[in-house]
């Protein structure tokens, strides 16, 4: 059974966003995190509390349910009685559920008819994969077939500013072409910088529609600012030498060797923390001729001879030729760095926001970032 991300089933609901997390918070519906963080709720306890939606007609909070005909355009009105009994409206366009028994099995019996309609046409939208683009593992892969389709139109063509970490600047540029090129009329246009430098632009009211960055912390520090985040990519730190390694450096140790000007990022900056948290691990200690503000600005101050070594990103090398060299660490000594995407509340381009950061999960948005060498979420 699939499930679905806080937004998604507040959507579902009719409610907003933040009632469907204050009843999350109460416990009145079960939730569970997935591999990535993410908070879900399983369709089959959602389809459940969709009933105790359907008995009453105002939350706790004074915000009036709306019908699964208001969520979902084409579902049949939830206060028609004209329905054959046990036959559940669903949307035109949408292929029946699977496994009708088990979409039976999710209403309650005891329930008068007319009791049931609400619930029943949610329980009915709630079974259609195209929903669970955050869902299980097989109902992604049934999503991802139509990255952009949902129970609801295709959003309208819109200006998009996504705010994005410096280390997706080349892979952000192609997809951002792939997805104009899917969406006619979408403009998607990126603002990178450090992961610190956007999450203080998103809490400044900057005008943006999504946000990515390098690490789950500055995400995490945003919830009031962006919806459910998504992880998109992961990636690992290198050293990156000047051209040739003229200094033979082959592990995190040889850059405590004061002879050689290592250049690092802030600690506030992603994968500044990430160099330093690596370094403690291995009490290594360096001292390094200065501290970036973003991966960027380290790896070119490498390739312009500015600095003997630094620690970067894979991902940033690929680009560099041999303009400068490059030292792997072992996995049992580096960082894993994930990248979450989210929509921003205060979009005024919601939905076309949503399905961006969406796509950012399916197979073709996948295989773009794979090839730049980002490893999968």
């Amino acid at each position: 059974m699939q499930s679905y991300t806080i937004g998604q089933a507040a959507r579902l609901l009719g409610v907003s966003p933040d009632t469907a997390r204050r009843w999350a918070d109460a416990g009145r519906v079960a939730t569970h995190r997935d591999e990535a963080g993410r908070r879900l709720i399983d369709g089959r306890a959602l389809a459940a509390f969709s009933i105790e939606v359907a008995q009453g007609a105002h939350t706790e909070d004074g915000e009036t349910y709306t019908s699964a005909r208001n969520a979902f355009p084409g579902i049949v009105p939830t206060r028609s009685a004209r329905h054959r009994r046990g036959s559940p409206p669903r949307a035109s366009g949408t292929r029946p559920a699977a496994d009708p028994t088990e979409e039976h099995q999710l209403m309650s019996p005891i329930l008068p008819l007319h009791r049931r309609t609400a619930a029943l046409a949610l329980s009915a939208a709630l079974l259609v994969p195209a929903l669970a683009a955050c869902g299980s593992s097989d109902d992604k892969k049934d999503a991802s077939a139509s990255p952009s389709s949902s129970a609801s139109a295709e959003p309208k063509a819109a200006n998009l500013t996504v705010l994005a970490a410096a280390s997706l600047t080349d892979v952000f540029k192609t997809a951002g072409a792939a997805y104009e090129k899917a969406h006619p009329g979408t403009k998607v246009t990126f603002s990178f910088a450090g992961s610190q430098e956007l999450a203080a632009q998103v809490k400044q009211g900057a005008p943006a529609d999504a946000l990515v960055t390098a690490d789950t912390k500055t995400m995490e520090g945003l919830l009031a600012q962006t919806n459910d985040p998504s992880i998109i990519a992961k990636n690992r730190l290198v050293i990156a030498t000047g051209k040739g390694n003229p200094f033979k450096i082959a592990g995190l140790e040889d850059l405590a060797d004061t002879k050689i000007k290592v250049v690092l990022a802030a600690p506030e900056v992603p994968v500044g923390r990430y160099s330093k948290q690596i370094l403690d691990a291995q009490k290594i200690e360096v001292k390094p001729v200065s501290q970036e503000p973003n991966v960027r600005a380290v790896l070119s101050k490498v390739e312009l001879g500015e600095a003997d070594a630094g620690l970067v990103y894979k991902t940033d090398t690929l680009k560099s030729g041999d303009k400068v060299a490059v030292v792997e660490i072992p996995d049992a000594e580096n960082a894993v760095a994930s990248y979450p995407a989210a929509s921003l509340k205060g979009s005024k381009n919601a939905e076309a926001a949503a399905a961006f950061v969406a796509w950012l999960t399916t197979p073709e948005a996948q295989k773009i970032l794979q090839d730049a060498g980002f490893q999968k979420p």
